[in-house]
Parts: structure tokens; C-alpha cells; sequence
């Protein structure tokens, strides 16, 4: 009796030790291409998933970058590799329940600021491409040459002085002149 119970604590011990070896929800390994240790995850036995799909998540993360990972992750998932959110991060654009897919961007917006928020218009003195892009009737190629226009002539003084770029008449500054300011 008194060897069937030292069996059975050792056994027990025995069990406990595997399980906590083999039945680790995190592992790190170094990714092939950049040589930065990144994060995969395993399946509830311990046993290492097969990975389908390479991501890149970038933004308001601890640790943007392209991540290796099993076909059925999940935006939230994706983030918890990355370190996490930054404390200017706002997530509530995204849906975190969402499955990725092969290829996929996952951009974390900042928090505006209050003064972003008052004034959400877009300065034309200082948009990026895919700023002046989001505007209504402005593609990139019209977005480049409002760049190229302010470069080589300076910022505009007035919002109207962009209808001298090439391709912008009264008809369309009348749509976007309402979310533009100098």
C-alpha cells in the first residue's frame, strides 16, 4: 500500500513536469529571413502549429514587424505577439475578433490629440500622399502633384491657391475645400 502511494506521488510529479514542459502556449525562435527573435504560438497539447500566413503589423505596437503565424490567428492575437498596444494606440477602429489573412497589413492608428480632433481638416502644406489620397476626387497621381506644386513654389498661403496645381478647377475644389486648410 505504502509503495502504491509513492507510485502514484511520483507519477503525479512525473505528469505535472511533462505537462509543463510540453504545454507552453509561447516558444520565441529567430525568424529565418531577419534574424529577430519573434514569437509563435503552439496548439493546447504543446505541439507546434503549421504556419500558413506571414503578416506585418505596424503603428501604435511595441514591436512592428512581419510575423510568421498559423492561418486562424486573430488581429488581437497579432498584437499580443507584438508586445502589445503603445499607450497612444486606438484600437477602436479595429476589430480584434478579425481572422487574418495571408498578406495582411494591420495598421494601429494613434489617439488624435484634442487639437486633431477640433480641427480634422487636412493641411495641404503638410499631407502625405495618402492624406491629400483620402480627400474626395483626389487620387495619388493629383495627390503627388500637389506635393510636387508646394515644393517647387512653396506652401500655399490660401486654400484656393491649390486650384493652381494642374488638375484642380472650381469644380473640385469646391468638394474638397471643406476638409483642407493651410
Amino acid at each position: 500500500m505504502k509503495n502504491k502511494k509513492m507510485l502514484l506521488k511520483y507519477g503525479l510529479i512525473v505528469l505535472v513536469i511533462i505537462i509543463l514542459v510540453f504545454g507552453g502556449i509561447v516558444l520565441t525562435r529567430k525568424d529565418n529571413e531577419s534574424g529577430k527573435t519573434i514569437e509563435t504560438m503552439e496548439n493546447k497539447v504543446g505541439m507546434e502549429v503549421a504556419y500558413d500566413i506571414i503578416v506585418e503589423i505596424k503603428g501604435e505596437v511595441k514591436h512592428p514587424g512581419i510575423y510568421t503565424l498559423p492561418k486562424d490567428t486573430r488581429i488581437q492575437d497579432l498584437i499580443s505577439l507584438a508586445g502589445g498596444l503603445t499607450v497612444d494606440a486606438d484600437s477602436s477602429s479595429l476589430n480584434l475578433a478579425s481572422k487574418l489573412s495571408d498578406g495582411m497589413v494591420v495598421v494601429v492608428p494613434r489617439k488624435s490629440t484634442t487639437s486633431e480632433q477640433k480641427n480634422d481638416k487636412i493641411n495641404i502644406n503638410s499631407a502625405t500622399i495618402s492624406e491629400l489620397s483620402s480627400l474626395p476626387g483626389i487620387g495619388s497621381s493629383l495627390a503627388q502633384r500637389i506635393i510636387d506644386y508646394r515644393t517647387t513654389n512653396g506652401f500655399f498661403t490660401s486654400t484656393e491657391e491649390i486650384k493652381n496645381v494642374s488638375g484642380i478647377g472650381d469644380a473640385l475644389y469646391n468638394k474638397i475645400k471643406d476638409y483642407i486648410t493651410v
